[in-house]
């Protein structure tokens, strides 16, 4: 039997869907459950032409106690099925630096279950250390991957309990390429770098960030200056030493007195309330100016229509008709009365 260092013969190619799916969920894991951060499961999917494998998606699975819910990986097997008809299960994931009698056994009920031949074992590490391979070319490419593929040999019919001395070569690991399309390449690179662009939204965002931060940051220097001389006059009124230099504090006091008067006096306050005011005036103004201009193009909508039902009604009328006609007229006045008293009120407000 071969062992695990042997190198298996099949061309594999990864692409980055399943690796940020399998990162995802060992992060979402140890969060949730941090005394047990490991214990993630899932299955992989792709397309098969005899000795190439190419993985392309991934979903979680439930595996409870080394025992597999057969049911629930049926299920969600299938709901993927119908999405994507054309890729079948490959193999399955799971944390960890090598195969261990653990992952064989779990290996064994897959195999069993899903009828496969060879399915791919993933073990996804989630230490520092970048993995190793016996190719130069895989290790420049992979080696910030902490990932390692491992083929399974399938078991005699009549051994389906493995010992110990067996985890080991009953795989061999698999070397493999990352291989991305156009719109994953892309997609990635949005991902990993989602603030690299400059959209003014972006700019606005940063923006106003800013400005909260430096008001929060105002709000609770103010809160501290309030505190510190509400204790000042407790502690002067308490005091029977009201010159007691420790309790006056007064070069705080006198730094203080610096920062208030640098700001703006009081007779500045009706600068503030007219710029306030103009400011005030170009918000509703544009809001005024959308609204009739919104006003406008269902006016224009009611007239096409009115126009088409006038001439509908002249042509029916020669045949006898045209009530309804004048129902469905009256019905657009009505519509278009209600268009011009809204516009009318904005107008007058405004004023």
């Amino acid at each position: 039997m071969k062992n695990s260092e042997t190198i298996s013969d099949l061309e594999i190619s990864f692409h980055p869907l399943p690796i940020l799916n399998i990162s995802d969920h060992q992060i979402r894991n140890q969060l949730q459950n941090p005394s047990n951060p490991n214990q993630i499961y899932g299955a992989l999917i792709g397309t098969q032409i005899g000795r190439k494998l190419e993985i392309v998606n991934s979903f979680e699975i439930l595996i409870q106690d080394e025992v597999v819910d057969q049911s629930f990986m049926t299920t969600r097997q299938e709901q993927f099925k119908q999405v994507f008809p054309t890729l079948d299960l490959l193999g399955w994931y799971t944390i960890g630096q090598k195969p261990t009698i653990n992952h064989l056994n779990i290996q064994i009920q897959l195999t069993s279950f899903f009828e496969l031949n060879s399915p791919l074992l993933v073990l996804y590490s989630n230490s520092s250390t970048p993995t190793t391979n016996n190719h130069k070319e895989i290790e420049d490419s992979n080696k910030d991957i902490p990932i390692e593929i491992f083929e399974f040999l399938n078991l005699d019919s009549n051994h389906q309990q493995p010992s110990s001395s067996e985890e080991q070569s009953n795989y061999l690991k698999c070397n493999y390429t990352v291989e991305t399309s156009e719109a994953e390449r892309i997609a990635v690179d949005y991902i990993a770098k989602p603030n690299l662009g400059n959209s003014k939204e972006n700019a606005l965002i940063a923006n106003l960030t800013t400005q909260r931060n430096a008001i929060k940051m105002l709000h609770l220097r103010l809160e501290s200056i309030l505190d510190y001389l509400n204790l000042i006059i407790e502690t002067t009124n308490q005091t029977s030493n009201p010159n007691d230099q420790d309790l006056n504090h007064h070069e705080i006091l006198r730094q203080i007195s610096s920062l208030l008067s640098s700001l703006p006096k009081a007779n500045d306050h009706h600068e503030f309330v007219q710029e306030y005011s103009k400011e005030n005036n170009d918000a509703l103004l544009t809001h005024y100016l959308t609204t009739q201009t919104k006003s406008i193009n269902q006016s224009n909508q009611l007239i096409d229509k009115f126009l088409y039902l006038l001439s509908r009604d002249r042509d029916s009328s020669r045949d006898g008709g045209g009530r309804d006609n004048e129902r469905d007229i009256m019905k657009m006045n009505s519509e278009f009365n209600q268009t011009k008293f809204k516009s009318s009120n904005l107008s007058s407000f405004l004023k």
